[in-house]
């Protein structure tokens, strides 16, 4: 879901396309959502795992998830590419004309900084 969001979220150029690896700016929104949610999911994971196993082995652990996560959604995500290519699957969305609500990352935030 945070992959949909980056991509189709303009944080690169402002103009929505669909998944296509035809051009640079493509390969790096493609290489910058896959980071942006290996990161999450390895701090997300990391944060889990430290009520679990010692501080020795959580460094470990989040560089295992990530490149775990990282290589998983490089491979899935060309061949998700190629296939939708094929056999055109994928329907770029409309923009939406809702404001968006700042203080729900907010909220996210605070909530994960009371649950430590």
């Amino acid at each position: 879901m945070v992959a949909y969001k980056l991509w189709y979220s303009g944080f690169i150029s402002s103009k929505i396309t669909i998944p296509r690896l035809d051009n640079i700016n493509h390969i790096i929104m493609f290489l910058f959502s896959i980071i942006i949610c290996g990161l999450i999911f390895s701090i997300v994971h990391g944060a889990l795992l430290y009520w679990i196993f010692e501080e020795s082995l959580l460094t470990y652990f989040l560089v295992q998830y990530f490149l775990n996560f990282v290589n998983t959604a490089f491979i899935v995500g060309i061949l998700s590419i190629w296939l939708s290519e094929k056999i055109d699957l994928i329907e770029t969305p409309k923009t939406s004309k809702k404001p968006v609500n700042k203080n729900y990352i907010g909220h996210c935030f605070i909530c994960y900084w009371f649950a430590q």
